[in-house]
């Protein structure tokens, strides 16, 4: 990393990329203990088949939360990719309006260039449980995903940890990592949707735990968002990211390139932290709640 990030120690980089990760610092974390709990962890070895297509199946469950965010969205769809391991947040204002959520996500999926030429269409099949607002028994939304050519694949109720696990864990993953910068910066619960904003950006970034024997000894595996574009985001893009990122709630002196080295105003102005624009970074004026961009700051 750059921009003074070597700089920083283990501790200070895990409370700044979201709490993501485990290890001496996880064990050592009071917000860690706070949000993961302190459960027994039983590992069951098994063999199962893996998917190596990227952006082909997709595991999708609702993340529904107690309180409203300020822009009014109480529920979240999360969806992973089984194969490159990457996610997608898609907030709702009401359950009923995941049909036309997941039409419009699957489009955007399918006009964008990362995945032109490709020997199948992007999301191809979405696995899921038999929740109402996607159910067989929705006769619109089984209608919709017909005609945009989506196969959907139902996991068994009384075993849906075993056969849907991949959107059973990240749900988990995405909860503790929203509550992990939330509680970083002391931010009421209304902003979880900013937070669900770095939680994608911060997991689509960073590499995941690896047993596979092909793992380098340096652990720089590959990304989630690389693999998932084949490359398209490459690595240096990635690190270029993160070196910029700072988490939601943060208060930051952000440069005013409009005012003049003549004038007796001031050439910063207050801004929160409330996202992520590639390596730019979203600012809200505490203020007035606008919202600007910027990658001067301090």
């Amino acid at each position: 990393l750059t921009n003074g990030r070597r700089k920083m120690s283990a501790m200070e980089l895990h409370k700044m990329f979201g709490h993501i990760g485990g290890g001496a610092e996880a064990a050592n974390c009071p917000i860690c203990r706070l949000c993961k709990g302190a459960p027994r962890r039983i590992i069951r070895t098994v063999d199962p088949h893996k998917e190596h297509r990227p952006a082909h199946t997709f595991a999708m469950d609702l993340l529904t939360f107690d309180v409203r965010s300020f822009q009014q969205c109480k529920y979240v769809i999360v969806l992973k990719c089984v194969a490159t391991k990457c996610i997608r947040l898609l907030p709702l204002y009401l359950r009923s309006d995941a049909q036309s959520t997941i039409e419009q996500w699957v489009e955007e999926m399918r006009k964008s260039p990362f995945f032109y030429g490709m020997a199948y269409p992007a999301v191809s099949a979405i696995v899921t449980d038999r929740a109402g607002e996607w159910s067989n028994l929705n006769r619109s939304f089984s209608a919709s995903m017909r005609r945009i050519g989506v196969e959907m694949r139902y996991s068994t109720k009384d075993r849906h940890e075993r056969t849907n696990p991949h959107a059973e864990r990240q749900v988990g993953i995405v909860e503790i990592v929203i509550k992990s910068l939330l509680m970083e910066t002391s931010l009421p619960p209304m902003f979880w949707q900013c937070a669900a904003s770095n939680a994608e950006f911060l997991l689509n970034r960073l590499p995941v735990v690896s047993h596979e024997a092909n793992v380098p000894p340096d652990y720089d595996v590959i990304r989630p968002i690389e693999a998932m574009t084949r490359g398209g985001y490459s690595r240096a893009m990635i690190s270029k990211d993160l070196s910029w990122f700072i988490p939601v709630g943060t208060i930051a002196l952000v440069h005013c390139e409009k005012v003049r080295g003549s004038s007796l105003q001031s050439k910063c102005r207050w801004g929160v932290a409330t996202g992520m624009l590639g390596s730019q970074v979203e600012f809200r004026c505490p203020m007035k709640f606008t919202r600007f961009y910027s990658k001067s700051f301090k």
